[in-house]
């Protein structure tokens, strides 16, 4: 995935948001368009100023870690939930009074580093890269921890389907063994179960797309950067930039690989939660007809004793 830069960096005109700030109890403050440095991608200011409000008013400690438990873990949490819960680690992509997703933030930061180190603006570069490192290993750290996630839900909706196969195409012997009511519950009560793990991973998979194409778009404007960038003045001034510029070209180049790659193993999870809707519903439709009709069996046969 992303290649790291060998070499840190720090500004004089402005701040990046350290991955780890001191914990100070403040309100975030929105900085004025005075207290902000312009942003050389124009697109990413607002995540930039909203980047160095959180790290500025000493909030930054109430981001979560994305990575708090192994896959297995947190899909049991996940599924643990209630339906109408919202979605896992919400806290980590907005916090209280934030309007920009995380992705946006940590992105813009890195541009903006770059842009220092390239431009000589740095009052230390190692501090720079340092700071630098850390937001790229963040972005990393969600594109695996999302790959997980989606590569884990699809491997246990796949054999909750294949198991529902067995009965659905063997349909003759599903319907005789309907005709048993204990069968029937347990039939209806599993399908009850089936469509809340359906519904909770429905509500991750909609924040993971919507993730997704916030992480790919900041990634596509940062390579547009520095594609534009590439054959500036810069190179012959800053030659000790160029290690750094060409891993985080690496590093755009992974990452929309990546997002691109979460956002086709998405779609197919979407799919298969298709599918097993509609397994689901016509199993129970089965079920209900079945059930008609050995209750209206039952009172042919209590309605003809009786005349008898």
């Amino acid at each position: 995935m992303a290649a790291s830069a060998t070499e840190p960096s720090s500004h004089h005109d402005g701040q990046l948001a350290a991955p780890h700030a001191a914990p100070e109890p403040a309100m975030p403050r929105r900085p004025t368009g005075q207290d902000v440095p312009r942003h050389p991608i124009e697109s990413m200011q607002a995540a930039f100023a909203e980047s160095l409000a959180e790290v500025n008013s000493g909030t930054l400690h109430l981001k979560p870690k994305l990575r708090t438990a192994d896959a297995t873990a947190r899909r049991d949490r996940l599924l643990d939930e209630a339906k109408s819960d919202g979605p896992p680690a919400a806290l980590w992509r907005l916090r209280p009074g934030q309007q920009c997703h995380e992705l946006r933030k940590l992105v813009a930061q890195i541009s903006f580093g770059v842009y220092l180190l390239m431009k000589s603006m740095a009052n230390s570069n190692v501090q720079v890269v340092s700071i630098l490192q850390g937001h790229i290993d963040e972005v990393d750290e969600f594109l695996e921890v999302t790959m997980e996630d989606v590569a884990l839900a699809t491997k246990d909706l796949t054999e909750r389907l294949e198991l529902l196969k067995l009965p659905m195409d063997n349909m003759a012997v599903f319907e005789s063994m309907l005709e048993d009511r204990a069968f029937r519950l347990q039939i209806v009560e599993g399908n009850v179960q089936i469509e809340h793990i359906v519904s909770r991973t429905t509500t991750s998979l909609v924040q993971s797309v919507r993730d997704i194409a916030e992480g790919l778009r900041s990634t596509n404007e940062f390579a547009g950067f520095l594609a534009e960038s590439v054959d500036g003045p810069w190179r012959q001034t800053r030659p000790d930039v160029i290690q750094i510029f060409e891993a985080m070209r690496s590093n755009t180049e992974g990452w929309a690989n990546a997002f691109t790659d979460l956002q086709a193993k998405a779609s197919a999870l979407d799919a298969l939660m298709v599918k097993l809707n509609a397994m689901v519903a016509e199993m129970d439709k089965r079920a209900g007809e079945v059930s008609r009709r050995t209750r209206a069996s039952y009172s042919l046969q209590t309605r003809s004793r009786s005349a008898g």
